[in-house]
């Protein structure tokens, strides 16, 4: 596959040392401020702007804030989320016209909501937050794209 300057999708996959290194910042991490965390890791870790590094990213830094601001979740389900937001299909927006960032974000309030098994009321909350999302994502000058300018 080629790279987003090419043909507009995400990178081929997540880079796996990416994720492993996503999950060390999150876990050694006290930031309750989501854009602060989300910031810090993306430049710590010089996430390029077009990335589906960021399917990955969202569920961390929300789960980790959820938990630095005293939520209810655990190191493995923090670790979970990361996980399933790797797995998310790279370039989501030209093969099945949604954006794999916003997945993200699924993901994460599956794991806050403790969602992951199927339970019509958790896993649909889950999914009216993600079709909430959508649209303010794809209402971004330039369409879905996994970068900072949609994402922020």
């Amino acid at each position: 596959m080629e790279t987003r300057k090419n043909n507009n999708l995400c990178a081929d996959k997540v880079d796996e040392a990416v994720i492993d290194k996503v999950i060390e910042a999150c876990l050694e991490s006290k930031e309750t401020n989501l854009l602060t965390l989300f910031e810090a890791i993306r430049n710590r870790l010089q996430i390029p702007s077009f990335s589906n590094s960021y399917h990955a990213l969202l569920p961390a830094v929300i789960t980790v804030a959820y938990r630095n601001l005293g939520g209810n979740i655990t190191e493995e389900e923090i670790i979970a989320a990361i996980n399933r937001g790797a797995h998310i299909h790279e370039g989501l927006r030209t093969i099945g016209g949604t954006c794999g960032a916003a997945l993200g974000v699924g993901v994460a309030f599956d794991a806050l909501l403790k969602a992951t098994k199927p339970d019509l009321t958790t896993t649909g909350k889950t999914m009216f937050i993600t079709r909430e999302l959508l649209p303010t994502v794809a209402s971004c000058e330039g369409g879905c794209d996994c970068c900072e300018e949609a994402l922020l």
